[in-house]
């Protein structure tokens, strides 16, 4: 879709008019009707900015494409007016309620989920484009296209390959040998010998799981944290990631 659809249903959305839009913003009626009709896929930094800092709607609302545009930041072959509004992109993904998001999205996750989610993270801070690292890791545009069908085939409930499931769950990752997971049912419920101790023993897994996420996010750039929200968003549409976990089979 392009920016004028993106708009008309971020208005309807946030319930807004465009004589709203026009007054908050400082923009004039006619030209937000002419965005609309053109549909095309381009906006000024200086409207981009007026709209999302003067209303609720974001970047996201507006850009289908805000993760390229945002690399343009660090393009030397981009025009001052893709670098500037990249900057902008960049600025408002780095926010804290892009931090407080995941932190939900990563709430909603079963602990099988959650290690995925872990794994997912830990994968993106070995590539470049989202760390700022100089280290050359080649990344295999096969692997990365494996990844998008089987993610794609999970989503719609089909079978997966045994291959299909070890790229979805990062093998070869970084997996945390059971027993040294704090995330596993075995070491969230070992010790606890009443129901108030398992409670207070799984909200402490919980906190740790969490302290881990926040410090493998903060570790990447900022498309590197939008691409870590897309990918642990993704999880919690396949049921099995989201299901209550069941007690380990004696």
């Amino acid at each position: 879709m392009g920016i004028g659809t993106n708009l008309k249903l971020a208005l309807k959305e946030y319930d807004l008019t465009v004589a709203e839009l026009s007054r908050k913003t400082g923009i004039s009626t006619n030209t937000f009707y002419a965005m609309i009709r053109r549909d095309n896929n381009k906006i000024s930094p200086e409207m981009l900015k007026k709209i999302c800092d003067n209303t609720d709607i974001t970047v996201y609302d507006l850009l289908d494409n805000y993760d390229e545009l945002a690399a343009k930041y660090y393009d030397p072959k981009a025009s001052k007016e893709e670098q500037t509004i990249g900057d902008y992109i960049l600025t408002t993904m780095g926010n804290d309620d892009n931090l407080e998001g995941i932190i939900e999205i990563y709430g909603k996750l079963n602990n099988t989920g959650k290690k995925i989610a872990h794994e997912k993270i830990s994968e993106l801070e070995e590539v470049p484009q989202f760390t700022d690292s100089d280290n050359n890791i080649y990344i295999d545009p096969n692997l990365q296209k494996l990844y998008e069908v089987a993610m794609q085939k999970a989503l719609r409930h089909e079978e997966l390959t045994e291959e299909e499931e070890q790229v979805i769950i990062g093998i070869p990752g970084q997996l945390r040998q059971k027993g040294n997971d704090p995330l596993s049912y075995e070491n969230s419920h070992s010790f606890a010998s009443s129901e108030e101790e398992l409670n207070r023993v799984i909200e402490q897994r919980q906190k740790q799981g969490e302290e881990l996420l926040v410090n493998d996010y903060r570790k990447l750039n900022e498309i590197g944290q939008s691409e870590a929200r897309k990918r642990v968003s993704e999880l919690t549409e396949i049921p099995r990631y989201i299901k209550p976990d069941e007690p380990p089979q004696d």
